[in-house]
This record gives C-alpha cells, sequence and structure tokens, in this order.
C-alpha cells in the first residue's frame, strides 16, 4: 500500500494495523472534484514511525487515544487525542507514538482534481495540527469511510467524494482565519450577502481598496480570486441547507444568489460531484 515516497523508519505498526485501501483510476479520481483514496486506523507501540520526503501525500490523521510526536516542515508538535496532524504534500514529515507510550489513530488518504484548491481557500494548507470544534463528530466521518472502503456497495465511490467534502468542511471551521484588514472586510460582506448578485467591482468597493490592489492582497490571502472564492462558500451554504432544511432545490439556488436553478446545479455539481438532488438523497440514505 506505500507508495514511491513511503519509506518505513522501524517496522510496520504490529498491533491493530486496519487499513483497507481504493486506489482510482486516472478517469474515476479525475470525475471527482474530493475522493477518499484510502482509510483506516491503526495502533502504535514506541518501535513504530513513518517518514516521508518529498511527501506525495494528503492526509488527516486523527489520534484517537495515547498521543503522537509530529515533525512536518521542520515544526515539531505532541498531537493529543481528539486532535488532527494534517500530512501535507511537498515537505518532510515524520510521526511516531509520543510520551504516552501509545497511539491509536484514524486516518485517510485524500485526492481529486480540487483539493489542492480547497485546502488554499479554506486555509487548511498552512496547518500541521488542527483542534476540530467536533472532535467526535470528525471521528465518526473518518469511521464511515473506513466502512465504505470495507464494503463497497452501491454507490460507494459517489460516498467517498461527499464524506471528503464534510471531513474538509468541518476542519475548515475548525481553523483562525487572519487576513489583511481589506481581505477582512470583504470575506464579511460576501458571508453576509450570499444571496445578492455581487460583482468583483462591488466587493472591492466594500473592502476600500483600488481594484488591482486588492485583488493581489486577496488571492496572497485566500489562494484564489474573489469571485472563485465567493462561488465556493455559495456551493458550502448551498450543501448546508440542503442538508439541514426542506427547502426545495430552487429555492435553495435563491438563497445562495442563484436565480437560474439550472445553473445552480451545473456549479454545485462542478464543485461537489453531485447535482443538488443526488446530494440531498445521498444524504438521507445514511
Amino acid at each position: 500500500m506505500k507508495s514511491d515516497h513511503f519509506r518505513k523508519i522501524s517496522r510496520r505498526a504490529r498491533t491493530g494495523e486496519s487499513i483497507f485501501c481504493y486506489h482510482p483510476l486516472d478517469k474515476i479520481a479525475n470525475s471527482y472534484p474530493l475522493i477518499i483514496q484510502w482509510a483506516g486506523s491503526s495502533r502504535w507501540t514506541p518501535e513504530d514511525s513513518y517518514e516521508r520526503k518529498k511527501s506525495d501525500v494528503v492526509g488527516i490523521e486523527q489520534v484517537t487515544a495515547g498521543n503522537a510526536r509530529f515533525i512536518q516542515d521542520q515544526k515539531e508538535y505532541i498531537v493529543a487525542p481528539g486532535d488532527v496532524f494534517l500530512l501535507r504534500q511537498g515537505v518532510h514529515h515524520f510521526y511516531t507514538v509520543g510520551p504516552a507510550g501509545f497511539l491509536h489513530k484514524r486516518f485517510v488518504r485524500l485526492g481529486g482534481a480540487l483539493l489542492d484548491s480547497f485546502l488554499r481557500t479554506s486555509g487548511l494548507w498552512e496547518y500541521d495540527v488542527i483542534r476540530p470544534q467536533a472532535p467526535a463528530a470528525l471521528e465518526r466521518l473518518l469511521k464511515r469511510a473506513d466502512n465504505i472502503l470495507k464494503v463497497k456497495q452501491g454507490q460507494w465511490v459517489e460516498s467517498l467524494s461527499l464524506t471528503a467534502y464534510e471531513l474538509l468542511m468541518l476542519l475548515a471551521k475548525s481553523i483562525p482565519h487572519h487576513a489583511a484588514p481589506a481581505v477582512a472586510r470583504a470575506l464579511a460582506f460576501m458571508e453576509q450577502n450570499l444571496a445578492r448578485p455581487l460583482t468583483n467591482r462591488l466587493i472591492c468597493e466594500q473592502a476600500g481598496v483600488s481594484m488591482p490592489h486588492f485583488n493581489r492582497l486577496f488571492k496572497q490571502a485566500v489562494g484564489m480570486a474573489p469571485m472563485r472564492y465567493l462561488i465556493s462558500q455559495r456551493v458550502a451554504w448551498a450543501a448546508r441547507l440542503l442538508q439541514e432544511t426542506g427547502l426545495s432545490i430552487k429555492q435553495v439556488a435563491v438563497s445562495v444568489g442563484y436565480e437560474n436553478q439550472l445553473y445552480f446545479s451545473y456549479v454545485f455539481k462542478r464543485h461537489t460531484g453531485f447535482s443538488p438532488k443526488a446530494y440531498r438523497a445521498k444524504l438521507d440514505n445514511r
């Protein structure tokens, strides 16, 4: 299961190692903006450790018991139960058992055409360790991914994509966002006006700086252009409305700034891999 860039420093974890692995074909991976490529759980003793140099992996690892010693990009952490350490691409990372003397964890590896963009937009790209607002909810999502890959029934690949999106959204809500005042004003204005027909010029006016300067500041802080970010937030809010309310798809579209339901459905599917109807049906069938 290990990749070409995956080097084991000590023996493989012996006790309770449980990994269910899915290797997507290129055409399948490219069909889903986000996908879980493998998932599992493991129990480690002090002799167990992993290292990757110039990692090709993006992973979420949650400590469920004990603790972990985690080093990434020359920064060292002790990761407590409930907390998450993020494995980032292109850097060196090493992890092993922490001072507790044992480590239990759950993990997933992520992929997909929009993974890099999502990580940069949400701010997750900059973080090594995160304390989730809802650690139990995150652990349930990791268990769900594990079970989907174990059973592989029905539309299991679509379920993996949906679970990847939910995992990243939960983590994104758990991190603080720091930005220049102009960008912070723009972010607040967009969040408060998702249902309005906003333009880049109108957002820039609220930021209070020239448009070229604003666009440069915004991209530096968020990782993408203002209108692309606005669309991502509208899709995220639409997903929440589909999950938590009984609004019709037309009503959801209008609530997030789209008068044209067909265009809203196109945008939603492009970002999540699901039409709004299929997304809601998937939630109802859990």
